[in-house]
């Protein structure tokens, strides 16, 4: 059972994790460091390490964070039917729009501006992409198993091209979403559909 946290724990979590995001829109993450963080936080050095490990624990806390809005969106099984879909649409630019919440995570996260900029901070792509493909693995995998009758090793495979295919087609974007950004999606969503149908057959 996870314990509830106290009040006053989820305020100082919430200080120094805002204190960490307000860092990064002025810095990259390799000149962000625990002093700094303290400083615009408040807090001494000790009350950080009461919270976290080091600033990579922080990461990971404020990355949960960031996650948790696939939560409330909509699920796996419900995005790899929207792909399935999407071939069969005359409009595919308006049916991703009624779908958006369907996208792979990051493409959503990146809107949230709390957020933003750790998906503008091309020093923790990798980081970033590990975290996505770990956290999210156990959720997808299995259904990709299921729905596409591939083994475990090819099912990770499949999820991991698609995670960092999305994550590095959004950066080269700029995470921006524009009249071309829905286009390239469409034109994803396409490409996609026909390769699921093809290991559906």
């Amino acid at each position: 059972m996870k314990r509830k946290i106290d009040r006053r724990t989820f305020y100082t979590r919430s200080v120094i994790k805002d204190s960490f995001l307000e860092l990064l829109r002025k810095k990259p993450f390799p000149k962000v460091n625990v002093t700094a963080i303290c400083k615009q936080a408040d807090i001494t050095r000790a009350t950080f390490y009461v919270h976290y490990k080091d600033i990579y624990d922080l990461l990971d806390a404020v990355l949960d964070d960031a996650l948790q809005i696939s939560e409330t969106t909509g699920t796996a099984d419900q995005m790899i039917q929207m792909i399935l879909q999407a071939g069969q649409e005359e409009d595919t630019i308006a049916f991703i729009k009624e779908n958006y919440m369907l996208l792979p995570i990051c493409q959503r996260i990146a809107d949230e501006p709390k957020y933003r900029q750790l998906f503008l901070d091309e020093q923790l792509t990798s980081y970033i992409l590990r975290f996505i493909f770990s956290r999210e693995k156990d959720n997808i995998v299995p259904l990709f198993q299921n729905e596409f009758h591939l083994n475990k090793s090819m099912a990770e495979n499949l999820y991991l091209f698609l995670v960092s295919g999305s994550f590095a087609v959004n950066q080269h974007h700029h995470w921006k979403k524009d009249d071309e950004w829905f286009q390239i999606q469409s034109m994803l969503l396409h490409f996609l559909q026909q390769g699921f149908q093809e290991f559906k057959a």
